[in-house]
């Protein structure tokens, strides 16, 4: 159970590592990205896999949250020169289509709208 919960994480960081690189200051800083990515990544995978994310994370949403914050913080965050490949407004629109994104079957997350 505990390789599935970092299994579960693993894929949501991977999809998360892709917002960090250096970039212009107008952009957000990791924190900033991981505190409004993190929460709806872990929302559409438990809409989109209800048992496989129970499994990963059984203590729910806030479990998830926290996991992979401090996973993606750990890795991503230390860093205060690095920005988002986003700007705010990209980053919004992106969270956006994530919410609205339908569900692949066997999938814990759909595909990423957004190159952020």
């Amino acid at each position: 159970m505990r390789a599935r919960l970092y299994s579960r994480s693993a894929v949501l960081l991977s999809i998360l590592s892709c917002a960090f690189v250096a970039s212009c200051s107008d952009q957000p800083t990791p924190e900033e990205v991981v505190d409004r990515t993190i929460p709806a990544l872990c929302a559409k995978a438990e809409a989109c896999s209800p048992s496989a994310f129970a499994s990963a994370f059984p203590s729910g949403p806030s479990q998830c949250v926290a996991t992979v914050e401090a996973e993606a913080m750990q890795r991503d965050g230390s860093n205060p020169e690095k920005r988002s490949a986003c700007s705010d407004s990209e980053l919004d629109q992106c969270l956006q289509d994530l919410d609205a994104a339908d569900c692949e079957e066997d999938e814990f997350l759909p595909k990423l709208p957004c190159n952020c």
